[in-house]
């Protein structure tokens, strides 16, 4: 499993958010950073009111289907449009190709915020947000999060789980589900190599 991480560009500023305003500020609700909700969320900070670019996945992707599936269950309310591995985002907002794409759009981009994969975000050195979690605790993207996402999630009989909003003070809310299926038995030494050491 691995983080997905709400990536932002805002000079000096490290934000909280909420479930509820992430789902306003994708959705195009809210469009500047000293909106209410984010003042809400954020009570000590100094919020510019810079105008909030939403940059997303172009692609299909399963990142999309996982933030979007944490929107759907954290914040029903105020998240509309649905969840998948591509839904209809607003006229406003921008597209990319790939994680990497939508961390190089936030990078250039003054006010700008997407969802990124916890490596490509930290390969781009962006900064991103804390979020709260189904306890009510604001929790930064790390391995460690993540882990205790997966600590809260249900493993079913076929070996699937969720840990997307689990269970647990310390668990990251958005943390994405990752599987590999390899062959028992391989018919090329060196890939029966690389299994073995994955």
């Amino acid at each position: 499993m691995a983080p997905i991480t709400v990536s932002y560009n805002l000079s000096g500023v490290k934000l909280n958010l909420s479930a509820d305003t992430i789902a306003k500020i994708f959705s195009g609700a809210i469009t500047t950073w000293d909106d209410a909700a984010i003042k809400t969320d954020n009570p000590k900070a100094k919020l510019p009111s810079t105008t909030i670019t939403v940059v997303h996945r172009s692609d299909s992707s399963g990142t999309t289907a996982n933030f979007t599936s944490f929107l759907t269950k954290a914040a029903p309310s105020s998240w509309t449009l649905g969840s998948g591995s591509t839904v209809s985002w607003g006229a406003s907002t921008q597209g990319a190709t790939g994680n990497s794409g939508v961390a190089k759009l936030v990078q250039d981009t003054d006010g700008a915020v997407g969802y990124v994969d916890f490596s490509d975000a930290n390969a781009s050195d962006l900064t991103y947000a804390s979020v709260k979690n189904s306890a009510g605790k604001f929790v930064k993207p790390s391995i460690a999060s993540a882990a205790a996402a997966a600590d809260g999630a249900s493993i079913n009989a076929d070996l699937t789980y969720d840990p997307i909003n689990s269970d647990g003070a310390a668990a990251y809310p958005i943390t994405s589900p990752t599987w590999i299926i390899v062959y028992t038995d391989q018919t090329d030494a060196a890939k029966a190599t690389r299994s073995r050491a994955g």
